[in-house]
């Protein structure tokens, strides 16, 4: 049987598969790590920005826009590593129902 024809019939994956499939789940973990550091140091920054312009300065401190911004998209970005997570922990929940060797998953 070709590769088409386990695809087609649900039979279980290979161990390339998981690799690729693994190493993109966690590439897609660590850069949204990443991004998530970078947020909080933009959170930290701008608890304590000096805005050259006292209007600016004025209207930031009383709407706080640009922080409430960055912690709405730090929520966010820490929903999408959740995400993340969860589909590592699919991918290892396939590769047990599929019967795969765990040490593919390593």
């Amino acid at each position: 049987t070709s590769p088409k024809d386990k695809k087609k019939t649900g039979a279980a994956h290979d161990e390339t598969y998981y690799r690729a499939k693994l190493s993109e789940l966690k590439d897609n973990l660590d850069m949204h790590t990443r991004e998530l550091e970078v947020l909080q140091q933009k959170l930290g920054q701008n608890q304590t920005q000096y805005y050259p312009d006292p209007n600016k300065t004025l209207q930031q401190e009383y709407s706080r826009k640009d922080i409430n911004t960055l912690d709405k998209d730090i929520e966010a970005k820490k929903q999408q590593i959740a995400d993340d997570q969860t589909a590592i922990d699919d991918l290892n929940d396939q590769l047990r129902h599929e019967g795969g060797d765990p040490a593919w998953l390593r």
